[in-house]
């Protein structure tokens, strides 16, 4: 067995969902479709740390008139995969690596989603917001952890804590204001858009993805440390997909 597949198995892989496995975030897409515009100030509150994200997310689609259909007909209408995904979950599963989808999106459109591109398999567990709705809007609540949350407690970063307690060292790919803390408690940071722009500001290391090729040649490079390993915020080098 080569040192790569060795080297690998010492990992857990992390991913946000929308804006990560997906191109779009389905959540900033439906609250910009159809949520008054005062959810702008909501989200820039959360960024500010003034509240937690259940709270966020649970004020911002109380600003959505439409029902659950419509909005699930929406995302399904415009959600896709980002490019190379399969491969490299097919690759994560045979080198031995869990992949955890851990997001601060809603549960009807991720579990939707995940059916209908057949990818929900390759997740050990998948963390997500849980979704009541009412004559009020939307309700959110935080999926069940290992012990409670305080309101402002960074539910991302807390199922990453959970996680080193199985003793791999973890690599984390996000793309939002949601994935800030986690990424900074991640051995190894796969960035993009807001991700990207706050590890820039905090000297937190990370390398660049558009796409899953990235995040495969990018690990490679690292776990091995080819020559050819990415400079801070770089994209890896494109040579060969599975390395």
């Amino acid at each position: 067995m080569d040192v790569g597949v060795n080297l690998w198995r010492d990992w857990l892989v992390v991913l946000d969902f929308d804006g990560t496995i997906t191109t779009e975030d389905a959540s900033e897409a439906m609250l910009s479709e159809f949520a008054d515009p005062s959810w702008i100030e909501i989200d820039r509150s959360y960024a500010r740390g003034e509240i937690g994200v259940a709270e966020l997310m649970s004020r911002e689609f109380a600003l959505v008139a439409v029902g659950q259909i419509e909005l699930l007909d929406f995302v399904l209408g415009r959600a896709k995969v980002r490019p190379h995904f399969r491969e490299f979950a097919d690759l994560a599963l045979e080198r031995g690596v869990e992949l955890f989808l851990l997001s601060a999106g809603l549960d009807f459109y991720i579990e939707a989603v995940l059916e209908r591109e057949e990818i929900g398999r390759y997740f050990t567990r998948a963390y997500y917001l849980q979704t009541e709705f009412g004559s009020e809007g939307i309700r959110c609540r935080l999926p069940e952890l290992s012990r409670p949350l305080e309101p402002l407690a960074d539910y991302k970063r807390a199922v990453v804590d959970e996680l080193r307690n199985r003793g791999r060292r973890i690599a984390y790919a996000g793309d939002g204001d949601t994935d800030r803390r986690a990424a900074e408690a991640a051995d190894l940071v796969f960035a993009r858009r807001k991700l990207a722009a706050h590890c820039r500001l905090a000297g937190v290391p990370y390398v660049a993805f558009e796409d899953f090729r990235d995040i495969v040649e990018g690990m490679e490079s690292r776990l091995t440390g080819s020559r050819g390993s990415p400079a801070d915020g770089e994209a890896p080098k494109r040579e060969s997909f599975r390395g």
